[in-house]
């Protein structure tokens, strides 16, 4: 397997847009049409290769944290997106997830920005996340993290995944309507 990485959509392989759609609607269902994968794929795109196949993508954008919440006080803070990222089933479980998510938080930290946010309907997603987070403080890459989770009530309309992920009890992901299509917005 190998990454590749492209500033944005249009420097990307067009050779990979249709696989990047194959393994989007494998890990979030066929009811993820084609045209709201491409949608996603503004942004920082890194690319997962196996055997000339696509078989994981991220998004990531930069901004500032004005364009997530109105405080002015931070308003001007530097901020990347984790836009979303899918890695098709038949590579669930294999480390693909937790290599996307090094080259991801890797170039915001990079970067130096100091504000991390993405929405999930998953707790493995966050949890995902946070181990990288975790891995990079121990390495001393970062000093400190935190993740702050702000539910919003139906942003996505739906469950986005053919299944409700797997939820442990009491995690606060139990408190989101799945049919409605609550999310956290997670911040680090």
């Amino acid at each position: 397997m190998r990454l590749e990485s492209f500033p944005d959509l249009s420097t990307a392989s067009k050779d990979y847009i249709p696989g990047i759609v194959r393994c989007a609607q494998d890990a979030f269902g066929k009811t993820m049409q084609e045209k709201e994968v491409i949608e996603h794929l503004g942004g920082f795109l890194i690319v997962a290769v196996d055997n000339e196949d696509v078989i994981a993508f991220c998004v990531s954008k930069t901004g500032t944290f004005n364009e997530v919440l109105s405080l002015s006080q931070v308003s001007d803070m530097p901020t990347v997106h984790l836009v979303g990222a899918a890695v098709r089933s038949d590579y669930q479980g294999q480390g693909v997830y937790k290599n996307l998510n090094v080259a991801r938080l890797g170039n915001a930290i990079s970067a130096r920005i100091p504000l991390i946010y993405t929405r999930t309907q998953n707790p493995g997603v966050e949890a995902g996340l946070s181990a990288t987070l975790q891995n990079m403080r121990e390495q001393g890459l970062i000093k400190r993290f935190f993740v702050t989770r702000d539910k919003e009530d139906g942003v996505y309309g739906r469950l986005l995944t053919p299944n409700k992920p797997s939820i442990p009890p009491n995690s606060p992901y139990n408190e989101l309507n799945y049919d409605r299509g609550d999310a956290f917005h997670l911040f680090g």
